[in-house]
């Protein structure tokens, strides 16, 4: 399963300038999925069943792996942003 994060971090470089930053990532193994109807049969018959695949997984050395990656956004790129007031108050990053 790839992962995105919810929060967005400010990066500041040598030269002062800010640029936004969140980051995805990528399943190394691949993804696949269930059909709507095998989900919902999942879920009743078995909730756990990702949680065990992943242990088993694990387990028998298959060891997942991610490939991290972020996507910037600089001030240029949102020139109507606003700073969140405070931390936990969202992305951190507010269109006006």
């Amino acid at each position: 399963m790839d992962g995105y994060g919810s929060h967005t971090y400010m990066w500041i470089n040598a030269a002062g300038e800010k640029c936004w930053v969140k980051y995805h990532f990528h399943a190394n193994q691949g993804m696949a999925f269930f059909t709507n109807a095998e989900a919902a049969k999942m879920a009743g018959v078995d909730a756990d069943y990702h949680r065990r695949d992943l242990f088993e997984s694990i387990a028998a050395g298959q060891h997942v792996s991610w490939k991290p990656s972020g996507k910037p956004t600089t001030s240029s790129d949102v020139p109507t942003a606003t700073r969140s007031s405070g931390p936990g108050r969202g992305s951190g990053v507010k269109a006006r």
